[in-house]
């Protein structure tokens, strides 16, 4: 009886691992997906962040929303083309799997965007929330909101 009890006991501990660690894996794989968004929009490489954004996104950010992959990949090529070098880095302060089985993950943080205009530097800062859904083995950015809170620079006289 204790042997047969032993052996519950490891299994449980054992099925009990591998659920965290799944969990974990997931919320490593999209702050890893998240940082794949960041180097891809900083080269604006629209390929890469093609294969990055769900094809049926939702993106609001400040003035603007954008409802499909190709709306936001425009509006992205246009920020390159109005602000040369820009740049954008996401720092997550929270990252949360979903329920088991579900596919989703929550990402919150800050945001900074950053570029130079006319010698001068501008950066907006603030607050993001990203949903992430598991789509054919691959983490797709499926929901992105950016607000801005703060902003500096010759940009923010406007």
């Amino acid at each position: 009886m204790v042997y047969r009890l032993q052996i519950v006991l490891l299994i449980s501990i054992a099925l009990c691992n591998f659920a965290i660690a799944e969990q974990f894996s997931d919320e490593n794989h999209v702050i890893e997906a998240s940082q794949r968004f960041d180097n891809a929009f900083d080269a604006a490489d629209f390929g890469q962040l093609a294969e990055i954004l769900a094809d049926d996104i939702i993106f609001t950010a400040g003035r603007g929303k954008w409802l499909s992959q190709e709306d936001v990949l425009v509006f992205m090529e246009s920020l390159h083309e109005r602000r040369p070098g820009i740049t954008m880095k996401t720092t997550p302060e929270l990252v949360e799997a979903g329920p088991r089985g579900w596919g989703v993950v929550s990402e919150r943080g800050r945001w900074t965007e950053r570029w130079d205009d006319k010698e001068m530097t501008n950066v907006i800062t603030g607050s993001y929330q990203a949903l992430w859904r598991l789509v054919d083995g691959k983490w797709r950015l499926a929901v992105l909101t950016l607000v801005p809170v703060n902003c500096t620079g010759p940009y923010c006289a406007r």
